[in-house]
């Protein structure tokens, strides 16, 4: 495994950020379609318990990889909720694609790949013209340097462009690397074990406890985190935010 890249690492409140160095800590369950059923169905009985209350609400947003498994799991288990696509493994599944099974010119491949993942290509249109303008482009071109991928590309990586990165637009381009700090904590704090479900969600909330822990101290710029843009109106001095009462320090944490 190379050395690796330093990355800005985002709690899943968006409050605030530190910069870290992780690897792929990325892990899967044995079985994810049982995991996600018996999560679901946790979730459903005593939703506010686990932390998890929007999973109820239709505003649940899961990422997942290409793996097929695991996406059919997410939709059998959270049919409501908006499944995006991390375009990192999506690109270097065109990439293995093209490389491995097609065996095209590194010029070729770099133009491909330009051209769905680049700043303008198929994956960061924001309209339906523009992406039926530059799949019309991508078409165009891999017709002309590697027809053999066409197949893969209209039967394959088109149709999870757009269904799980251009329509859902909730958070664009999205990546698994902002994840991958939290599986290192899960792992940590499962000591690299299997662990039953709710011995699961045990650590799980320890952890988000934690985190509201980091987010108070990013507020009174104390601790190893900072607060992102969209919330640096709310820092203060830790006098101000011991004066304010537990309902008002709540009212910001939440």
């Amino acid at each position: 495994m190379g050395k690796a890249k330093s990355c800005k690492a985002q709690f899943p409140c968006g409050k605030c950020e530190k910069q870290r160095n992780t690897g792929c800590l990325f892990s899967r369950p044995t079985s994810p379609d049982n995991c996600l059923r018996q999560w679901s169905v946790k979730i459903r009985e005593n939703p506010q318990s686990f932390l998890v209350y929007h999973f109820c609400t239709g505003n649940l947003v899961v990422g997942s990889d290409d793996e097929q498994a695991l996406s059919k799991s997410i939709q059998r288990s959270f049919p409501g909720a908006t499944h995006i696509q991390c375009t990192r493994h999506l690109k270097n599944n065109v990439k293995d694609y093209l490389c491995h099974k097609i065996g095209v010119r590194d010029d070729e491949k770099n133009k491909i790949i330009q051209s769905l993942f680049g700043e303008y290509g198929l994956a960061d249109s924001d309209s339906t013209v523009i992406f039926d303008h530059r799949f019309e482009t991508v078409h165009n071109l891999v017709s002309e340097q590697a027809a053999g991928f066409l197949p893969y590309l209209n039967g394959r990586i088109v149709p999870l462009i757009k269904n799980h990165v251009h329509i859902p637009k909730r958070v664009r381009n999205w990546t698994n690397n902002n994840t991958e700090s939290m599986n290192n904590l899960l792992k940590i704090g499962t000591n690299h074990k299997v662990e039953n479900m709710t011995d699961l969600i045990d650590i799980i909330y320890r952890i988000v406890q934690s985190m509201y822990k980091d987010v108070e101290k990013s507020i009174v710029s104390m601790g190893n985190y900072k607060l992102t843009q969209p919330y640096e109106h709310h820092k203060m001095s830790v006098d101000a935010w011991c004066q304010k009462t537990e309902q008002g320090r709540n009212g910001i944490l939440a």
